[in-house]
């Protein structure tokens, strides 16, 4: 909806109507929205399991790439 050019009330609105809730239970709101589109897992440019693999001794360093 938002790429088709609708705003953030229209889009809560509906979200609303179809009963959906933010992850606390409460009804979304106009942040919550914000960080779910400009969240890169939400919006397709997450890359799964980026990071390096387990160092000699067997710990994850999330740092690496």
């Amino acid at each position: 909806m938002f790429l088709a050019g609708h705003g953030y009330n229209q889009i809560i609105r509906e979200l609303a109507e179809k009963g959906y809730k933010s992850r606390y239970g409460r009804p979304i709101s106009k942040g919550s929205l914000y960080n779910i589109l400009s969240c890169e897992k939400y919006t397709g440019t997450y890359i799964f399991n980026l990071t390096d693999g387990k160092d000699a001794e067997g710990k994850r360093n999330s740092n690496r790439k």
